[in-house]
């Protein structure tokens, strides 16, 4: 997962990042943007981690039926 200063581009509407804190074409603010970007980009890693986990044990479950 890139760290936040990393991101080039605003994360709401695509438009190349300025000097300032917020973005001129849709005003959010790049900071909270980015970092509620990146907690959904992990939750979203942990579930598939869960997911193959969970799978992993089926198959085991399965095999020793």
């Amino acid at each position: 997962m890139p760290p936040s200063d990393s991101f080039t581009h605003c994360i709401k509407c695509g438009a190349e990042k300025n000097d300032g804190e917020e973005c001129l074409k849709c005003g959010v603010i790049y900071a909270k943007a980015e970092r509620v970007f990146l907690k959904k980009e992990q939750e979203k890693e942990e579930e598939k981690e869960r997911e193959r986990r969970w799978a992993e044990e089926q198959e085991r479950a399965n095999a020793n039926r």
